[in-house]
């Protein structure tokens, strides 16, 4: 059994309101393709050296019995393929592992690349890193299948492989940092339930890219609940590819097909779609409207609850915060870099996530990105 870890969300979103205080229009914000944090001049709280003397020292101090990652080059070379860089929560996700590594005052050679939403892109920037000969490499793919053979060249070359915030097939890889998109699915759903409260209710899905993990666990996690409810029906699904003006071009259509259908939207900029497409039509949305029910937690979903164009948003927790650390220590020595010496399975650290209403929302206000 793959080991999981599973964290408070009160934590994970403290971590998320530190990206959502650091721009004020994220989704304009694009970080730069390769960065690098040099340690501040104070002490700081962990350090790794350009010669890994410190971390050797930690690493002896702890007694773990594991030593240092030996370095390839002067200083830590980590690599990151990103799903892609013109999406808010990606963006802010970026943000917020570069701020954790100034917090921990390290200074890693980090390269970003923007996958742009394409899996044959991913591997080929994944061997890209591979010859880079970076130290650990960290992915967040597209979809699940096609990045399976990226993964096992990472393993293969002897690189710490971690995926971000989705999974990859198979067990090609030593960690990940996941959002529970199963649970995400879940939580959509018993919302539509109660508020649905026994009616009959024909449901329009509109999701992430179809393939991706994301999409693969929502779905899962949604028809889990709604198999118990033969009140409620799903009638259409649109592939938006997670894009606000495709959710829109798309929903254009489908709210004249399904007037009265209620849209359950697998990422808030497709939600964001949808809302844009009803004024169009000149049509309400929430309570006494079209009924939208949605994750994410950005900064503008939170004020469409607030207004009661959404019926609920489930948060959708940074990863950054969490894989930095356990980037950190692997380097350090405090954690195996491979799964062979961590019984053998891949280790899964789980974000969990919340539900945002109207009524609640206000408890939110420093805790999106």
């Amino acid at each position: 059994m793959k080991k999981i870890l599973s964290l408070v969300m009160v934590a994970v979103m403290l971590c998320a309101s530190i990206v959502g205080c650091s721009s004020s229009a994220p989704s304009e914000e694009q970080p730069a393709s390769s960065v690098s944090s040099a340690a501040p001049a104070s002490t700081p709280a962990t350090v790794v050296s350009s010669g890994n003397e410190a971390a050797q020292a930690t690493a002896e101090i702890l007694n773990t019995g594991l030593t240092p990652l030996p370095l390839k080059n002067e200083k830590p070379v980590i690599g990151w393929v990103e799903t892609r860089f013109n999406h808010p929560w990606r963006v802010a996700q970026m943000n917020q592992f570069q701020q954790e590594m100034e917090r921990l005052g390290v200074d890693w050679d980090l390269t970003i690349i923007d996958g742009n939403n394409d899996p044959n892109k991913q591997v080929s920037d994944i061997e890209d890193l591979i010859a880079k000969d970076c130290d650990i490499i960290l992915l967040s793919p597209v979809t699940s299948e096609e990045l399976a053979t990226a993964t096992k060249k990472v393993r293969d070359a002897g690189i710490p492989m971690i995926i971000v915030d989705r999974y990859v097939d198979g067990t090609d890889w030593d960690y990940a940092v996941e959002v529970d998109n199963t649970m995400l699915g879940v939580k959509m759903a018993e919302s539509i339930v109660e508020d649905a409260n026994g009616a009959e209710v024909e449901v329009v899905c509109f999701s992430l890219p179809a393939g991706s993990s994301a999409q693969i666990d929502q779905d899962n996690g949604f028809n889990s609940v709604i198999a118990n409810h033969p009140n409620i029906k799903i009638v259409a699904t649109y592939d938006t590819k997670g894009d606000r003006q495709t959710a829109m071009e798309q929903a254009e259509a489908s709210l004249i097909a399904y007037p009265d259908a209620w849209y359950y939207t697998q990422a808030d900029e497709i939600a964001f779609g949808i809302i844009a497409a009803a004024k169009l039509l000149d049509k309400e949305c929430g309570e006494n409207g079209v009924h939208i029910y949605t994750a994410n937690h950005s900064r503008e979903a939170l004020k469409e609850v607030k207004a009661g164009n959404l019926m609920c948003v489930v948060t959708t927790p940074l990863c950054a915060i969490e894989a930095c650390n356990l980037v950190n220590q692997i380097l350090l020595g405090e954690k195996p870099p491979f799964k062979e010496q961590n019984g053998g399975e891949p280790e899964i650290i789980i974000c969990e996530s919340s539900v945002i209403t109207q009524e609640n929302a206000s408890e939110f206000e420093t805790l999106v990105y």
